[in-house]
């Protein structure tokens, strides 16, 4: 059966509502993609407004300009770096905003971001710079995995992933500010360093201060 051209045409408005309808489920993640994609459009292939002004420079940072660790998200490398963060963004940040809500998310994404960022600028000696939201997807997925575990109350599982990641996150904080001032290059979580050391770090502490609060109200609503 060949389609007519209303029938082409209603197909394709179909597609579009339940695309918009999809997407309105997790609004500020789609706002912040959005953001992301036209940001990289201006900066990086358009060339309308100069990227350095968004890039997390640690000179530039330490001299004053101090708004660089709260923009640098924005900014992106190339193609490949803005579809993988919007990726995990969108993949790993829906599922957050839908179950958890729209203020633990802004939380963790924005704060990994931002932490991360101050971190780099104070103890990365290796890259002169950071750029990108990877930061905070590392914190998204951290904080998804430890509420998950612990909402579903599976003890040794949580014993067993809770306190192993926070000894790895100390290990690899102290094996890269010993290198970094070593001046080896130390590099992990896909070429990332201090900037996602940041993100899952914020993630730990927020997660670990929701899951507290959660536990306190259960025993509430039990004595009750």
């Amino acid at each position: 059966m060949i389609k007519t051209d209303d029938s082409k045409r209603e197909s394709l408005s179909s597609r579009i509502k339940n695309t918009m309808s999809f997407l309105c489920r997790f609004p500020i993640v789609t706002i912040i993609t959005l953001l992301a994609i036209m940001t990289f459009c201006l900066l990086t292939r358009w060339d309308v407004i100069p990227s350095y002004l968004f890039i997390n420079y640690y000179n530039k940072t330490l001299n004053g300009e101090l708004w660089r660790p709260f923009v640098s998200w924005l900014p992106h490398l190339d193609l490949e770096h803005i579809v993988m963060d919007t990726f995990y963004l969108i993949i790993i940040g829906s599922i957050v905003e839908l179950k958890y809500g729209a203020l633990n998310f802004l939380a963790i994404f924005f704060g990994g971001n931002i932490l991360g960022a101050w971190l780099s600028v104070f103890f990365d000696s290796v890259f002169p710079g950071t750029m990108g939201s990877s930061s905070g997807s590392h914190g998204l997925v951290l904080y998804l995995c430890i509420i998950e575990i612990a909402l579903r109350q599976h003890k040794l599982i949580t014993i067993i992933f809770y306190w192993g990641t926070i000894f790895y996150l100390i290990y690899l904080t102290l094996c890269g500010i010993i290198l970094g001032y070593m001046g080896w290059p130390f590099v992990f979580f896909l070429n990332g360093g201090y900037d996602h050391l940041g993100g899952i770090t914020f993630a730990m502490i927020f997660g670990s201060i929701e899951i507290l609060l959660l536990k306190r109200k259960r025993d509430f609503i039990k004595n009750a």
